[in-house]
């Protein structure tokens, strides 16, 4: 897991291994951060965090002082808000989260008598394979990943390097229920997959 960290002077002097340290403007280059799984950063940066909350598989948000109402807060853009003196427990969250992000690119997601090999980016009805193009693999790995809840068109144009319009978005969807997939769709909310009854 690549660990990004957003830079203000107390952060960069964390002891714990990351790869890279970036400013503000820094998190304005999509090409580059989407490179990393993980963003470590203090809680001042709260308002510019939430535009690029997408761009991370996780966020952690550091503060001198968590209350209730402020880690309610956070957790409209993070997994996690941790005092910063609280040093082992944020070495221990993001080995957390470490493992949890190994778990899911080598997970396999069934769906009535679908698998999709996240790994491999392979699709199973049964035991045929079914081809899909790179945009039809992006979207459904993000609704997966998102089970149950709504993705709206904006994070799916955002973290979908190969869609480019809502209009390729309709026909991508359109396919994936074709193969088999029950998606749900609202106007103001975006797409769903609906779960399975058990």
């Amino acid at each position: 897991m690549k660990l990004l960290l957003l830079a203000q002077s107390n952060l960069a002097q964390l002891d714990i291994k990351y790869d890279h340290v970036v400013d503000i403007e820094g998190l304005e280059q999509k090409s580059f951060i989407q490179k990393y799984d993980l963003l470590l950063a203090d809680f001042a940066f709260f308002g510019t965090i939430s535009q690029y909350k997408n761009l991370f598989s996780y966020i952690i948000l550091l503060t001198n002082m968590c209350d209730e109402q402020s880690y309610a807060r956070a957790l409209q853009i993070a997994d996690d808000c941790i005092l910063w003196q609280e040093s082992k427990k944020i070495e221990a969250r993001i080995s957390y989260y470490q493992k949890k992000l190994y778990n899911l690119q080598n997970a396999i997601f069934s769906y009535r008598d679908l698998r999709f090999d996240v790994k491999r980016g392979e699709l199973f009805k049964g035991r045929d394979h079914i081809a899909l193009s790179n945009a039809q693999k992006e979207l459904l790995l993000l609704l997966l990943k998102n089970m149950g809840s709504y993705v709206q068109k904006h994070t799916i144009l955002q973290e979908c390097d190969s869609i480019n319009s809502e209009n390729s978005i309709k026909v991508l969807i359109a396919k994936l229920r074709g193969l088999g997939f029950t998606i749900e769709s609202q106007p103001s909310q975006g797409y769903k997959i609906v779960k399975e009854k058990r």
